[in-house]
């Protein structure tokens, strides 16, 4: 089976370089431009997301922290 990533970040044109590179080694992708400290906005792109292939891994580093 082929690999699909959903791909996840604020900024299209990064997410589509990254996109690129990553259909040029056979991944199919969905890019999705979301803020993560959007909860509403991460959720919506997270279910559509599920709606179009199952997330077996799931790697978060967005790099939230709370206040000191």
């Amino acid at each position: 089976p082929r690999t699909h990533l959903s791909l996840f970040g604020r900024s299209r044109e990064r997410l589509q370089d990254v996109a690129a590179e990553c259909a040029g080694k056979g991944a199919t992708l969905s890019v999705n431009v979301v803020d993560v400290t959007d909860a509403e906005g991460m959720a919506n792109a997270v279910g559509t997301a599920l709606e179009r292939a199952p997330i077996d891994l799931l790697i978060a580093n967005a790099g939230i922290g709370g206040a000191q």
